[in-house]
């Protein structure tokens, strides 16, 4: 059995701006989401 992983985009609203959040997978927790989220913020 061969498992694909497939990368995606995860777009959101922050504070009424739209981000995207690349490199999204099933194995993507919620935690690496808003960590990844609050780094671009903060920049």
């Amino acid at each position: 059995m061969v498992l694909e992983l497939v990368a995606m985009e995860l777009k959101v609203w922050v504070d009424g701006i739209q981000r995207v959040v690349c490199g999204v997978s099933e194995q993507t927790t919620c935690q690496e989401v808003v960590i990844a989220l609050a780094q671009a913020i903060a920049s």
